[in-house]
């Protein structure tokens, strides 16, 4: 039996970051990953904000950067176009097999042992010790930081997981698009995404990602978006190269993360570290792996999560709630009372990647000034409330 003082569960992003900041606190960290490799598959449409490229060591110059962003044309189910833009780059699109493979090489180089295609499959707890059985040895250490993701089968073994998550599939595809490069799509329809919404992003020369996420039926849902792209004349001679595909949870985190008197930690989506509004988990999962390496218990390091990410998670989650709560004619309905001039300007000037609190406060203030478009949204809220 291999022996070691700390275990990390995934090489994902947030399991090389993790282990990365503990083997510079000269702790002995072994990864087990179940893959061949780390980034394998790749399962995330890749958009992230400034902040998130710099919270993983990365500048903007990074190989890893596929495109710069710096607008959006929102899409909503009557055809309305809502377009936000900021000067400067206000996200980027990463190539998230190089981002993952980087992260683990930066880790190996400082010292963390990575065993790949060893799946963790149980913990058993002998004594003070935590075994963990995988597919070729077992492994004993006195500290497991499971970063699995939404997978979730070390999770369910510690915890009670109710949330479900939503299916997401991505293409690459070769098209003609007329559209900036530095902008990419976002359609809101329940046509489109019966939970989330659909996406195209620009990738180079020719090259766009499209995706989406639901419930279930995602090919149908995609097959829809493709549809409505090419019909509106957002995209023509699309030939998709490569479908990818993963699970995305947009219902917040989980109520705990220590486990075992502070012997079992969930770090990243295991956690349900993610955005609410959009299901990202690179930036939250990201300030958990550091907050954990840092805190000297498991508890310090679930009190200053929420102390830090609390605030931006509790005003997406209910944002959320009121995006679930409406369809596409109670959408267009609001929509219809509003000034996209005013909302676009909003949006440009005070909309965050990451940190979304105020934006959202923000959008409570104009919303205020708009008492239809309030009275539309509290009456179809309290429907789904009591319904």
């Amino acid at each position: 039996m291999y022996s070691v003082k700390i275990i990390v569960i995934g090489a994902g992003p947030i399991g090389s970051l993790l282990s990365l900041h503990l083997t510079e606190k000269n702790y002995e960290v072994v990864v087990l990953e179940e893959h061949k490799a780390p980034g394998l598959p790749r399962h995330c449409a890749g958009v992230i904000s400034y902040e998130t490229l710099r919270l993983y060591g990365f500048n903007t110059s990074s190989s890893i950067v596929l495109n710069k962003l710096n607008g959006a044309y929102i899409v909503f189910p009557g055809g309305k176009i809502l377009h936000v833009y900021r000067e400067g780059h206000v996200a980027y699109v990463v190539d998230r097999a190089k981002f993952d493979e980087k992260l683990a090489t930066y880790s190996e180089e400082k010292g963390t042992v990575f065993f790949y295609s060893t799946e963790a499959k149980k913990l058993h707890f002998p004594g003070s010790k935590i075994v963990v059985e995988t597919n070729r040895e077992n492994f004993s250490c006195d500290k497991v930081f499971v970063c699995e993701g939404l997978s979730r089968r070390i999770t369910r073994q510690l915890t009670e997981v109710k949330q479900k998550p939503l299916i997401g599939l991505n293409v690459d595809a070769e098209a003609c698009f007329s559209f900036p490069k530095d902008h990419v799509y976002v359609f809101f329809s329940k046509k489109i995404s019966d939970r989330l919404f659909g996406w195209i992003i620009p990738l180079g020369n020719n090259l766009v990602r499209i995706g989406t996420a639901s419930t279930a039926n995602t090919d149908k849902y995609l097959e829809a978006l493709i549809n409505k792209a090419c019909s509106a004349g957002i995209l023509d001679k699309v030939k998709i190269l490569e479908k990818t595909g993963g699970l995305i949870n947009v219902d917040g985190p989980l109520k705990h993360f220590v486990f075992l008197k502070d012997r079992a930690v969930l770090v990243g989506d295991s956690a349900g570290q993610t955005k609410p509004t959009t299901g990202g988990g690179l930036y939250y999962g990201g300030l958990g792996a550091i907050i954990a390496a840092k805190s000297p218990t498991g508890f310090i390091y679930e009190k200053k999560w929420w102390q830090k990410c609390g605030k931006d998670i509790k005003s997406m989650l209910f944002l959320r709630r009121v995006l679930d709560s409406l369809d596409d004619r109670d959408l267009e309905k609001i929509i219809k009372r509003v000034n996209l001039e005013e909302l676009s300007a909003l949006l440009s000037s005070k909309g965050m990647f990451d940190t979304q609190s105020k934006t959202v406060i923000e959008l409570v203030k104009y919303f205020l000034k708009k008492p239809l478009a309030v009275i539309h949204v509290l009456t179809t809220l309290a429907k789904s409330l009591l319904f």
